[in-house]
């Protein structure tokens, strides 16, 4: 009979050590999911310029002249990229507007104020882009 309690003491053991590092796992990926999300959504990312560079000098071990010669197109890149968020960006502010006046019909009085202080902090929270890498 002892024999078989320390075999379950055993078994036991391994499986709440299993469980734990399950859960700290579990815990640990939720927290940097959460935190990526939220830097994110602030808008506090790096730009694609530092992103692109960062990954092909690494995965395609570039060299310094290389690097230099890349660097200048991603700036290229990100320039032309700026131009066209800022050339377009009426255009996608007009296209919300018109959806949301159109919603807006389909409501009651109250229900317009509601989605008038959705749109208020959606323009808030997003307001036109600034170049961010310059």
């Amino acid at each position: 009979m002892t024999m078989n309690m320390n075999k379950l003491k055993v078994w036991v053991g391994i499986l709440l050590v299993f469980l734990l590092g399950a859960l700290a796992g579990s815990l640990g990926t939720g927290a940097y999911l959460k935190h990526r999300i939220e830097r994110f959504s602030r808008g506090k990312h790096p730009s694609i310029r530092v992103v692109l560079m960062k990954k092909l000098a690494h995965e395609i071990d570039l060299t310094e002249t290389q690097r230099v010669e890349v660097e200048k197109i991603l700036d290229q890149l990100e320039t032309e990229l700026h131009e066209l968020r800022q050339k377009r960006q009426p255009e996608i502010r007009g296209v919300f507007d018109r959806s949301f006046d159109m919603i807006k019909e389909k409501l009651g009085q109250e229900q317009r104020s509601k989605l008038d202080e959705i749109r208020e902090k959606m323009r808030r929270r997003h307001p036109p882009r600034e170049d961010k890498s310059r």
